[in-house]
């Protein structure tokens, strides 16, 4: 506490001490300000003067801006479109080969299909002439045994 209240002391006067250097420098700092503002004065005229000959370029630069951001709206819409577009594309070609491939199954089956039905159709006309020929010998074998029939009736 002692060795604190030491260095309170010795800081109290170096305060004290450098109080009336702080205050000259201060002095020399007022002026320095005094005799820029002279200097200052001109410079910012001209600084104005230079900003209002950029507004209309700035409007310009405001507008090219503007632009520039709607430009990069509607290509990232025209991008998306044409990834939607890009994806639509792949599935139709997806869908398209599996159709392809379903009427090449198709078309294997109707091969399978016409065969078939020629081969029946070959069968039908053997039964058919089977039957005509059944036929023929059924007339023959009513005929015999009519024949027969009366004979044994003859008898």
């Amino acid at each position: 506490l002692q060795g604190a209240e030491e260095s309170i002391e010795e800081n109290s006067k170096r305060v004290e001490e450098l109080q009336p250097a702080l205050e000259e420098e201060e002095e020399k700092l007022e002026k320095v300000k005094e005799s820029l503002e002279g200097e200052i004065a001109p410079l910012s005229k001209e600084l104005e003067a230079a900003q209002m000959e950029l507004i209309p370029y700035q409007k310009v630069i405001n507008g090219a801006k503007a632009d520039l951001a709607l430009a990069k709206n509607e290509l990232d819409i025209f991008s998306k479109q044409e990834e939607n577009v890009e994806k639509n594309l792949t599935e139709a070609k997806a869908d398209y080969e599996q159709l392809q491939a379903q009427v090449k199954e198709k078309e294997v089956k109707l091969k399978e299909v016409t065969a078939s039905q020629t081969k029946l159709e070959k069968r039908v006309k053997e039964i058919e002439h089977e039957l005509s020929t059944l036929a023929g010998k059924d007339t023959e074998l009513i005929e015999t045994i009519a024949s027969s029939t009366s004979k044994v009736e003859e008898m």
